[in-house]
């Protein structure tokens, strides 16, 4: 049988139960940045065809109705 000196099995158990903490805290950041909305990076359009509000990137020149498919000139036309 394996002796194992208590301070060794107590450093052992700590570093386990650390390193799960760890992973799920990592874990969980990770899920809440990945459907987290940045109001920065994205803009409200409204179609000029059938009023449809949708958000689109700023990034983006031409945007495209999801609703109705007209291609329409973002800079023209932001709420």
């Amino acid at each position: 049988m394996i002796e194992v000196d208590i301070s060794t099995a107590f450093f052992v158990y700590l570093a386990f139960s650390l390193s799960g903490l760890l992973v799920s805290w990592i874990y969980f950041e990770y899920r809440r940045k990945a459907w987290h909305f940045n109001p920065l990076e994205k803009i409200i359009f409204r179609c000029r065809i059938c009023a449809h509000s949708y958000m689109i990137e700023k990034s983006e020149s031409i945007s495209k109705c999801p609703q109705c498919g007209t291609l329409s000139d973002v800079g023209r036309q932001i709420l």
